[in-house]
Order: structure tokens, then C-alpha cells, then sequence
């Protein structure tokens, strides 16, 4: 996926405009489950050291872009502290597993947090469970 169209999805979530469909609710068990799955210890590891991330949002995202050649479906994964994020959205790539895009880090306001429904909580290990 390219790092552009994840970071107008990011940018398009964190202002209200995606609308909240693909976080109400608990987050997708898929997503949580190959997040918190043996061979993704890389990137846990990489919430974990990064700061203190107690909440997270999971959802679905759907890619349809032509001009690029991208289509399909993925997850994303928003974590934040009262003051800054990370993000980072995989493509399942065979049905099977995630393929993961670049993180985007960034600082947090509370004008983002409003129109955010965190669905999980994030472990000291950097795993995901459901809220």
C-alpha cells in the first residue's frame, strides 16, 4: 500500500471524516488476532517501546485505487497517549496474513480524540485486547 493513500486514510480518520464505522463496536477479532499473532512480535514490540499506549482504535480499511493498481482489504491500527499517536494499516495479501505499510507518528489533541471510538486496550507488551 502506498504510504500516501495511508496517510490520507489516517488524516481523513483523525478529522471526523471517515466517520466512525469501521471502529464502533469491539475491533475486528481478524485484525486483533493477527496483530497479536507470534509473527508480528516486530511491530508490538514497537508500541511497546515507543511510549505508553493504553488505548487503541482497530478497524477495517478498504482500498479501491485503480490509478495505483491497490484494491482490497486490510486493517489499521491507530495507538495514542493524551499527547501523540502511532499508526500503522496492513493489506492482507493472500487471505492469510497482513502485509504492513510505514508508521505514521504524530501529536494527539483532544479535538481527535472526540471523534475516535477506541475499541481496544493495549497490553505493556504492546498486544491488543478487546474492550
Amino acid at each position: 500500500m502506498k504510504p500516501l493513500l495511508i496517510g490520507v486514510f489516517l488524516f481523513a480518520l483523525m478529522a471526523g471524516c471517515g466517520g466512525d464505522e469501521g471502529f464502533s463496536g469491539s475491533p475486528p477479532r481478524d485484525c486483533v488476532d493477527e496483530w497479536n499473532a507470534p509473527g508480528n512480535a516486530e511491530n508490538r514490540a514497537v508500541v511497546s517501546d515507543d511510549g505508553d499506549y493504553g488505548a487503541a482504535a482497530v478497524g477495517v480499511v478498504y482500498v479501491n485505487h485503480a490509478a495505483e493498481g491497490l484494491s482490497g482489504e486490510g486493517c489499521t491500527f491507530l495507538f495514542h497517549d493524551d499527547s501523540r499517536f502511532i499508526s500503522v494499516d496492513g493489506m492482507w495479501d493472500d487471505g492469510a496474513s497482513l502485509r504492513w505499510g510505514p508508521w505514521l507518528r504524530g501529536s494527539w489533541s483532544e479535538e481527535q480524540q472526540d471523534g475516535t471510538q477506541d475499541n481496544a486496550a493495549v497490553r505493556d507488551d504492546g498486544a491488543l485486547e478487546g474492550r
